[in-house]
């Protein structure tokens, strides 16, 4: 029995689906973007000496120069990504001062992602992501993980996680 109050399971379910209710008000759109899929030109035949393309057509005729689709390694990569909403802070880095006082921008700064663990094995395989797409057409942050992810499990066991990434 403890001193002042327990934390129950019906206590643990209330703040399970107020912390559900915090992340799906506050959530922002996030593209998790993952290492590119290399996939086979679609032009051009493939030499498996050379592991590149053989400087053919797939119709047989020779290629003048090199295939303007692949660049003539047969291989192009193809961006893999996917949305994932997350509730997120920044902490932007501020402008750094240099001999003249002329203010210096540096991309640096912190983003804290906040989400479902379900959505962590999506953050673990990521190359990086960009952040807000509702800001991407007038600019796109991009982050890459900063340190691994932790379950904070106060309250609610192993339902969320935390992550820190950092701006490139």
């Amino acid at each position: 029995m403890a001193n002042i109050f327990e934390l129950t399971d019906d206590i643990r379910q209330i703040a399970a689906f107020a912390f559900d209710d915090l992340i799906e008000a506050l959530k922002k759109p996030c593209l998790v973007v993952y290492p590119p899929k290399m996939i086979p030109c679609e032009l051009c035949t493939y030499d498996p000496v050379g592991k590149k393309s053989s400087g053919f057509w797939k119709d047989g005729t020779r290629i003048r120069g090199v295939c303007p689709h692949c660049g003539g390694n047969y291989y192009k990569a193809q961006e893999v990504s996917e949305t994932v909403h997350f509730l997120t802070e920044i902490q932007p880095k501020q402008f750094e001062k240099f001999p003249f006082d002329i203010p210096v921008r540096d991309p640096g700064g912190l983003l804290q992602v906040k989400g479902y663990m379900t959505d962590l094995p999506k953050i673990l395989k990521c190359e990086y992501l960009i952040h807000d797409l509702n800001m991407r057409p007038f600019i796109e942050q991009r982050y890459k993980m900063y340190g691994e992810p932790i379950s904070p499990s106060n309250i609610v066991k192993n339902r969320y996680f935390i992550c820190m990434f950092e701006r490139f």
